[in-house]
C-alpha cells in the first residue's frame, strides 16, 4: 500500500470518528438537559415539602398556644 492510500484511509478513519464524537456529544448535551430539568423539579418539591412542613409547624404551635 503506497502513502497516498494510507494517508486517504487515515483521513477517512478520523472523518468516521469525528461524526461519531459529535454523536456522542450532542447524547451528552441531550442528557445534561434531562438533568438539569429534573434537578429543577426536585428542587421545587423540596421547596414545597419545606413549606407544607412549615406551615404544620406554624399551625401545632397556634394549636399548643391556644389550648393553653
Amino acid at each position: 500500500m503506497d502513502m497516498e492510500t494510507r494517508m486517504a484511509l487515515i483521513e477517512e478513519k478520523y472523518e468516521q470518528l469525528d461524526r461519531r464524537m459529535e454523536s456522542v456529544e450532542i447524547k451528552l448535551d441531550s442528557v445534561a438537559e434531562k438533568m438539569h430539568e429534573g434537578q429543577k423539579g426536585l428542587i421545587k418539591t423540596i421547596y414545597v415539602t419545606m413549606a407544607v412542613f412549615a406551615g404544620v409547624i406554624i399551625s401545632a404551635f397556634g394549636l399548643m398556644t391556644s389550648l393553653s
